[in-house]
Parts: C-alpha cells; structure tokens; sequence
C-alpha cells in the first residue's frame, strides 16, 4: 500500500510549525480522519492501560498534541497501541520559524523572466 502524508499547520503569532506526518496507507487507514481517530483512540487507551502514557499526560499538562507524539514515538507501549489501531509505519517531522515569508509564496517563480537571453537550440540541450 502507498504512504498517507499530511501536513498539521500551527500559525501563531509567535511562530509557525509544521509537522509532516506519514504512515502507511492501509484499508484501517485511508485519509486524515482515520489517521486522526486511529491515533487519538491509541494514546487514550495508552494513557489509560500503561504508567508511561500515565507519565506523559501529566508531562504535558494533560495536552497531549502532536509534538508531545512524535517524542514518544519511541516508546514501546505506545507502539503497541497504535499498531493494535491500525497505525503502521508512523513518523513525524516537525520543522518550526519564527519568521515567516510574507512576500515570497511557495509556488513563486525565481526567474526574472525578462533577463533571459535567447538561446540557440543547441546550447540550450546542453545545459
């Protein structure tokens, strides 16, 4: 099966996060929703059956968010659990700025199209 990628955008004035999330794509696991679900019902039960998820909801101060599960990604106990929902093959990527591009957009072109100079064909192929 494909891999199900996903981008959870925090913007704040502070700062803007992404975390790039991926995981296998499977038939418990087919978009942003099942994933969501599959996740928050794995660290519920995580939280409710084991001392380390116990731990980690009083760490965060009873927020558990994204961050908090890509630190924990690592635990055992948690794997279990979100392997018993469904969740394969999980991991998150998080990149954070404290500035952010206001005039210079993702799909912007870097060419100032009007200083090309004309090429003969030739040349051109060549690189």
């Amino acid at each position: 099966m494909a891999t199900l990628r996903i981008g959870v955008l925090r913007d704040s004035p502070e700062e803007t996060t992404l975390a790039a999330i991926e995981v296998k794509r499977t038939d418990r696991i087919q978009d942003e929703r099942t994933l969501r679900e599959a996740v928050t019902r794995a660290v519920t039960r995580w939280i409710n059956e084991t001392r380390e998820g116990r731990a980690a909801w009083e760490w965060t101060g009873h927020e558990f968010t994204v961050a908090d599960l890509e630190n924990f990604l690592d635990d055992e106990t948690l794997a279990e659990r979100l392997e018993e929902e469904g969740v394969e093959n999980l991991t998150i990527e998080t990149a954070s700025y404290v500035e952010t591009a206001q005039d210079w957009a993702f799909d912007a072109v870097l060419v100032y199209t009007t200083d090309l100079v004309e090429q003969p064909a030739a040349q051109a192929s060549g690189r």
